[in-house]
């Protein structure tokens, strides 16, 4: 069932940079270590060469709400000095799948908090990915 509902989180950001943002969609293989896709910028109706990698998280088990109703993301340095290396810039996708919400932040190393163990991100409630937030 997780692959299901990876797949809901895909489809539902495939969707959204595709029909809403007009941009170009390429998910990467399977086996991946922590980038799901690459996203490519169309301007003036065209591929722009800019890119932007994702990391797209999907359930219930990624939605730590806050008592400001933002998002606190968990994860491992290995992840992190992964992400902040990445060549191109790399943003990381909630999708709750019961309210087909989906959230977004750039992972920069200003934003992450380490913790005792590893390290945060806050992800706004605010930051919804969806036409609003295509600039």
């Amino acid at each position: 069932m997780e692959k299901l509902t990876d797949r809901k989180g895909i489809n539902a950001v495939d969707s959204i940079m595709t029909s809403e943002f007009g941009w170009i969609f390429r998910e990467l293989p399977v086996c991946d270590y922590g980038i799901d896709a690459h996203i490519e910028i169309f301007e003036e109706d065209y591929p722009s060469g800019k890119l932007i990698a994702a990391q797209i998280k999907t359930g219930k088990s990624y939605l730590n709400f806050d008592v400001n109703g933002d998002i606190t993301f968990y994860g491992q340095n290995k992840h992190l000095d992964y992400w902040l290396g990445y060549s191109i810039p790399v943003i990381l996708i909630i999708h709750d799948d019961q309210k087909n919400i989906t959230y977004w932040q750039a992972v920069k190393e200003e934003l992450v908090e380490k913790t005792n163990k590893n390290w945060k991100i806050t992800i706004p409630n605010t930051q919804i990915l969806n036409k609003g937030a295509k600039d």
